[in-house]
């Protein structure tokens, strides 16, 4: 295609795309297709370029949207781009392939499954099943728990597929390893015996099937000759062969992320998939994205700062147009409960000038640091939220009515059987459980298959044989019942015939009227499902349903909140924000990491180089999330194993110039004008971006107490009250 010959007539056509950018932004959304990296520092608008990229190829330079493929990490970042491209574009015009990794791989080996060595209805397992299927297979292979942990095989069996290494190509060489090839090798064998897919196998035979099949290589990259991805610096290096697969030579990719926020080496990312970007795509246009629009000043100058120390990064400086703002607040505690009390204070502080408990977040290296602000916070009565709890497709009642609907569709599922065979309990115990899997065994049979043969053996005793008559009669009769109902009466069938929610009913336990909630709300779900997706309302989209939920399950920030206190981890905090942040633990060997320090031959502990980095970048992210007032604490002594510890001030203080930073007495207060942003009274008729419901419209409003209430209308979601609460509100422009 020409892109060089389009008349500039047609660009004026489509300039409200480029509306609200900056030049910079600018620069970026209209570069020539071709590959152009996008270096975009914290809080710099890098989604709204990305976003406004797709809809500049499709409008300005006439590239057609079945031709544009949009890579991100995880399902709510590529709801939100594809929400966002289709208020650009109209619903009909945007791309169709805006997805994760994970979720477009099993689109592709779904349509070529064949060519992938694949069964057309195979089974995605979630990181759940298959820590499950690891432990049965240990069991099998007389493997002592006591020794290995399942979780160690299966963190082996992830990383050797993210290095494209299957079982046969290692080679070990003491008995350890023999252990994890071995079981590697019986794990890949089951899979591939029961058609299991997991989620590293997902990207692994995708890569393996364009490696190796050539026609469907290129029948891919004729279709999808542009491709664009968020946050490139997280990457690994399968994940980099993907993409390079997919460009094949002519390399129309655009990139956007930033190496200074790199921050999960741990898991397989590369911070020099960036660095590298100009040797892997030649010809590559850079553009530096500088403004923030996040934090002050004052702010992003301690962080510039602290980051430059780092090299193998891209020079950039970030700026933004606000005041100047408040200095970095500096506490040195005593002890580390007098550095939670401290943080309590300033927050109680904050609140009784009318900011919701919601502005304020804690930020911390390592989860056991979240005891003692636990303890003082419920002293308090600060109510807070730990970050990263359970998500609603991991709680135990959500995952059985799922093992239900899997065995609805796929039988001989012997994981969903095994989980629901006695759930509720139908007197087939573990006992009976392992006679039906001894058979099964015997005969290479599945368990539905082995129980079926089972109730017509006389020889077996009776009450046995009736338990697991009723079972399959069961599992047949919510099949049949679902063959004339739409989908959401399916799930309605399915939690009553199987007794789930009558046994919690049963129970009436405090907890269980949770858990009946989260059994009704699967219904909801179903019913969104249809809504969102292109699937018949019928027991068809059982498949597609649960593909959904095993990918959504990887997701980290789908959560529900509350006006708390948010506490997390600061790998948690990335591609969040707050009004106030306390980045607490500024102390050597926790921030950075003990682990991050290695000794010499002589027993000297040093930095190590790359650890020492992503530290710094995990510092940096941090300290970017503020968006008021940021506030460092550290403790001189901590309790560690039961003892006393002396700790000192983390190097990366010393990294702050001191004009940037004051250090402050215990009874630091916060300032207080930015408390009022947004006036809720104005936002009636508004479209707003809610940080968990997403999208919806501002239909209502009413007052109690101190905070508004407002009632929206949302995409997905539905109508809901909603309280007013500054930090989880967007209003869209």
């Amino acid at each position: 295609m020409n892109y060089q010959n389009r008349s500039f007539e047609r660009l004026t056509d489509v300039s409200e795309i480029l509306d609200r950018l900056n030049d910079r932004q600018r620069e970026a959304v209209v570069a020539e297709p071709g590959p152009l990296l996008v270096t975009a520092g914290a809080g710099s608008g890098k989604t709204s370029v990305l976003v406004r990229r797709i809809a500049w190829l499709i409008k300005a330079f006439g590239v057609s949207k079945h031709q544009i493929m949009a890579v991100t990490f995880t399902n709510k970042a590529a709801r939100e781009m594809k929400s966002r491209v289709e208020d650009l574009l109209g619903m009909n015009e945007a791309p169709y392939r805006i997805g994760t990794f994970h979720g477009l791989s099993n689109s592709f080996l779904r349509i070529y499954h064949e060519a992938a060595g694949l069964e057309s209805d195979f089974t995605i397992l979630d990181s759940g099943d298959q820590k499950s299927l690891i432990s049965r297979l240990n069991r099998d292979l007389r493997i002592s728990v006591g020794e290995f942990k399942p979780q160690q095989f299966q963190n082996f069996i992830n990383r050797s597929k993210s290095n494209e290494l299957r079982a046969t190509a290692l080679s070990p060489r003491n008995y350890r390893e023999q252990i994890f090839v071995r079981v590697y090798e019986a794990y890949e064998n089951y899979c591939e015996a029961n058609s299991l897919v997991d989620f590293e196998e997902l990207l692994l035979r995708t890569v393996e099937l364009l490696k190796r099949n050539q026609l469907v290589r290129e029948e891919l990259q004729d279709r999808y000759q542009h491709v664009l991805v968020d946050e490139f610096q997280d990457t690994n290096s399968m994940q980099l062969e993907w993409l390079k697969l997919f460009c094949g030579k002519r390399n129309q990719i655009t990139a956007v992320g930033d190496e200074d926020q790199s921050i999960y080496g741990w898991r397989g990312a590369l911070a020099e998939n960036m660095i590298q970007f100009e040797a892997i795509f030649p010809g590559t246009r850079i553009v530096r994205l500088e403004q923030n629009y996040r934090s002050t000043q004052t702010i992003l100058n301690a962080a510039n700062a602290v980051i430059q120390h780092n090299d193998q990064r891209y020079s950039k400086e970030l700026w933004t147009e606000r005041k100047k703002g408040a200095s970095v607040k500096l506490f040195n505690a005593y002890d580390s409960g007098q550095e939670a009390k401290f943080v309590a204070e300033v927050i109680l502080s904050g609140v009784s000038r009318s900011i919701p408990y919601s502005n304020f977040a804690v930020l911390y290296r390592t989860n056991a640091q979240s005891r003692e602000f636990e303890e003082v916070f419920g002293y308090q009565q600060i109510p807070f939220r730990i970050y990263g709890g359970l998500r609603f497709y991991q709680r135990k009642e959500i995952k059985d009515i799922l093992a239900y609907l899997r065995l609805l569709v796929e039988p001989n599922n012997n994981e969903a059987f095994s989980r629901v065979v006695n759930f509720p309990r139908r007197g087939i115990g573990s006992v009976a459980q392992e006679r039906i899997a001894q058979y099964a065994s015997s005969r290479n049979l599945s368990y539905w298959q082995a129980s079926s043969e089972i109730v017509k053996d006389y020889s077996v005793q009776v009450h046995f044989r009736a338990a697991l008559t009723n079972f399959l009669e069961l599992i047949n009769r919510i099949r049949e019942e679902g063959e004339h109902e739409s989908f959401g009466d399916v799930i309605a069938s399915t939690i009553s015939i199987s007794g789930v929610k009558q046994f919690y009913k049963s129970r009436k336990l405090e907890s269980d009227i949770t858990r009946i909630e989260n059994l009704d709300e699967l219904e909801n779900a179903a019913v969104n499902f249809i809504r969102r997706s292109n699937c018949k309302d019928s027991i068809e989209s059982i498949r597609p349903f649960l593909d959904t939920v095993a990918l959504d399950s990887d997701d980290k920030h789908d959560e529900n909140t509350l006006n708390a206190v948010q506490v997390m981890t600061l790998h948690l905090a990335k591609g969040l924000e707050f009004p106030v942040v306390f980045l607490v633990g500024v102390d050597e060997n926790l921030l950075p990491h003990v682990l991050s320090l290695k000794s010499d031959q002589n027993g000297r502990r040093g930095a190590d180089k790359d650890s020492l980095a992503e530290e710094r970048r995990l510092f940096y992210v941090g300290m970017t999330r503020a968006e008021q007032q940021l506030f460092l604490t550290r403790s001189g002594i901590r309790m560690v194993r039961g003892r006393m510890s002396v700790f000192r001030p983390s190097r990366f203080l010393k990294e702050i110039p001191r004009q940037f930073l004051d250090t402050v007495p215990f009874n630091q207060k916060i300032d207080s004008d930015f408390t009022k942003k947004i006036n809720p009274d104005d936002l009636l008729g508004s479209t707003i971006d809610h940080r968990v419901f997403g999208r919806g419209c501002v239909t209502g409003l009413r007052h109690e107490g101190k905070f508004p209430v407002l009632t929206i209308d949302f995409d997905e979601h539905g109508t809901k009250q909603v309280l007013w609460e500054m930090n989880n509100f967007k209003v869209r422009r």
